[in-house]
C-alpha cells in the first residue's frame, strides 16, 4: 500500500513540474504579470483597509446607539420613579400634628406552602410573618381575619364580620 502511495505521489509530482514549465511566461510577458499581480495586490490592500474601516465605524455606530437607548431607559425609569413618589402634603391644621396616628399595615398574604400534606399560608404583620391555615380565623391586635379569594382566585387577607 505504500508502495502505490508513493507512486502515484511521485506521478503526480512530474506532472505538476511539467505542466509548470509548459505554462512558465516569456520574460517580457512575466514582467506584465508581476507588475499587473502588483497592482491588484495594491487595489486589494485598499479595499481590505475600506472595508476594515467600515466594519470599525459600524462597531462604534451600533456602541453609540446602544449608550443613546440606554440613556433613554434610563431617563424613563428616572421619570416613572419620580412619577411613583406620592407627593409629601403639608397639613396646617394642629390637630394632625399634634395626635399622629401609628396604623398598622394591613395584612398581606406572602407565600403558600404544602409540607407533609399540610398547607400552610405566609402572612406578613407589621414586621414580623405568620404561618395560617386556609380556613383559620386569626387575631391580630384584636381585629379578626381569615383567609379568601378574590376574583383572580389568588389568596387575600380578609377582615371578618360577625
Amino acid at each position: 500500500m505504500q508502495k502505490v502511495t508513493l507512486l502515484l505521489f511521485a506521478m503526480l509530482f512530474s506532472v505538476s513540474c511539467a505542466f509548470a514549465e509548459m505554462s512558465e511566461p516569456t520574460d517580457a510577458s512575466g514582467a506584465v504579470a508581476a507588475a499587473d499581480q502588483e497592482e491588484k495586490s495594491v487595489s486589494q490592500k485598499q479595499i481590505i483597509q475600506l472595508m476594515e474601516s467600515d466594519i470599525t465605524f459600524e462597531r462604534e455606530k451600533r456602541q453609540l446607539s446602544n449608550e443613546v437607548a440606554l440613556e433613554k431607559l434610563r431617563a424613563e425609569l428616572k421619570k416613572v420613579r419620580s412619577d411613583s413618589e406620592p407627593a409629601m402634603m403639608m397639613s396646617n391644621t394642629p390637630e394632625a400634628a399634634s395626635a399622629p396616628s401609628i396604623r398598622m399595615a394591613e395584612p398581606q398574604v406572602l407565600a403558600t406552602s404544602r409540607v407533609g400534606g399540610v398547607s400552610k399560608v405566609a402572612v406578613s404583620v407589621g414586621n414580623r410573618i405568620i404561618l395560617v391555615d386556609r380556613n383559620e380565623v386569626f387575631d391580630i391586635e384584636g381585629k379578626k381575619y381569615q383567609l379568601q379569594t378574590n376574583s383572580k382566585k389568588k389568596l387575600i387577607v380578609g377582615a371578618v364580620t360577625q
